[in-house]
């Protein structure tokens, strides 16, 4: 049944390329001819052309618009010459690596196969060997579980099959152990499968490159040797950059001692060597005398020449972090959060102006090394000068106390220190004991081949797809 009744006028709109059709509908009123053509009494009106790209109707057509082919965006299919298939060159067509296997090559195999050539006669002549069966002439494993029947592979075409569900593009893609072994389960069976499957998987290069261990990570947590001197050991590092301050400077250098956990800090324009240089000679040097190790991470500025000619003209050992690892100076790493949440304390506006980022920056470092520290249960201040810091409000109300010996200061000063690094070693046991109970340890022995993690960057493209290991190397020492 129509929609609508027959005879009455129906809007319809749509864009056809019918630019005779258009004429001949603004010429008929002049020309009778054209007007319609005859209709029986009671039947419903026809027409006596056909306008491409409009079905026919037996409705009057209220108007007819061309429309520029050249214009025409949306035509259908129908209303345009098809065009050209494109068949792309045999060079272009992607090569599929298929594993191709006739019923006759294969018995053929297994019969070559001494282990299977025995087992396919016993069952040609009638006797029974347990989950195996003739299929079309070939030897088929049968899993009773499932009652699935998978190809019996001979030897010979064991590392080919290997090949095809782990390597191949279409049906591998090095998807792993589990994957790669139910794969062969559906289809193919060989003796020791998993066992051969997992050797052969776990020596695939691109696997050995790309994949990352599911496992616990190798490597236990390392302790650092506490010493009892103020200033033998310091970390150093930059932090930044920040918005430019309102004295042009963008980054944090900092350090602080691993005994005391005195932390000296300074802003500077630019993280460059010759502003580094200059705050340890006039902050570290100059102020606690000169230390015996400084660790820092590997930024351009602690492995320059420079840097390394300071050290080594002031018989100071330099030890780096491991690359990609800032767990090494962890210590300085922590004070730079403390840094960060006392600075937004005393910002104007920190959602739209950070520009007086340093402003109260050596009142800020002054606060953090007279507050008490949670591992030495001291102060930095105490640790390093022997007494606590006296605040402004102090100086109304103290009073001068009772004289102290130089040899009870001096005891009671080393006896604080030693009860730090106690402390400090406590700690670290208390670290190690959580650390190593999400690690496992490795011992690499001299002759090892070992792959080596490394964090490439190349311009226009994405890490994502890099490999993560790269390598062989050979372990020397």
């Amino acid at each position: 049944m129509k929609p609508i009744c027959l005879g009455m006028s129906a809007y319809r709109e749509r864009d056809v390329d019918a630019k005779t059709s258009s004429w001949c509908r603004f010429k008929r009123r002049k020309f009778s001819k054209l007007a319609g053509g005859p209709r029986c009494a009671g039947a419903p009106r026809c027409h006596l052309f056909h306008i491409p790209g409009l079905p026919a109707t037996d409705y009057d057509i209220i108007a007819i618009k061309h429309v520029n082919g050249a214009h025409k965006t949306c035509a259908d299919f129908l209303s345009r010459y098809p065009t050209e298939e494109y068949d792309p060159p045999i060079d272009e067509l992607q090569e599929l690596p298929v594993l191709h296997i006739g019923l006759r090559p294969v018995r053929m195999e297994q019969l070559d196969d001494p282990k299977l050539a025995v087992m396919m006669e016993k069952l040609e002549r009638g006797v029974d060997v347990p989950n195996f069966a003739m299929k079309n002439g070939v030897l088929h494993h049968r899993e009773f579980s499932t009652n699935r029947y998978a190809l019996a592979i001979p030897q010979q075409w064991v590392a080919k099959t290997l090949l095809e569900c782990d390597d191949s593009v279409s049906f591998g893609c090095h998807m792993g152990l589990a994957k790669t072994h139910w794969k062969l389960r559906q289809r193919y069976w060989f003796p020791k499968m998993r066992q051969i499957a997992k050797i052969y998987i776990k020596s695939c290069t691109p696997c050995q490159a790309r994949k990352i261990p599911r496992s616990k990570p190798y490597g236990k947590m390392q302790k650092i040797r506490v010493n009892t001197t103020p200033f033998f050991r310091v970390q150093i590092d930059i932090s930044g950059p920040y918005p430019v301050s309102s004295n042009r400077n963008v980054y944090i250098i900092s350090a602080c001692d691993y005994l005391t956990k005195w932390l000296e800090t300074r802003a500077i324009k630019t993280a460059d060597t010759k502003a580094v240089v200059k705050f340890i000679m006039e902050q570290i040097i100059c102020r606690h005398s000169c230390p015996s190790i400084i660790q820092s991470d590997q930024g351009s500025v602690f492995t320059s020449a420079i840097f390394k000619e300071l050290a080594l003209s002031l018989g100071i050992n330099h030890l780096l972090s491991t690359t990609y690892h800032p767990q090494t100076v962890g210590q300085i790493e922590r004070s730079h959060q403390v840094l960060h949440d006392s600075i937004f304390m005393y910002l104007e506006d920190p959602l739209r102006s950070q520009k007086d980022w340093d402003k109260f920056l050596f009142q800020i470092t002054f606060a953090i090394n007279t507050s008490v520290h949670k591992v030495t249960g001291f102060s930095p201040f105490y640790m390093l000068y022997g007494r606590e810091a006296v605040y402004p409000i102090e100086r109304e109300v103290i009073n001068g106390g009772e004289e102290e010996t130089i040899g009870d200061y001096l005891s009671r000063i080393r006896t604080a220190r030693l009860i730090a690094s106690q402390r400090i070693r406590k700690m670290q046991n208390e670290y190690a004991r959580r650390y190593d109970q999400h690690r496992q340890d490795h011992n690499f022995e001299i002759g090892d081949k070992v792959l080596y993690r490394k964090y490439p960057q190349s311009k226009g493209l994405n890490p994502k797809l890099f490999a993560f290991f790269y390598g062989r190397y050979v372990t020397r020492k």
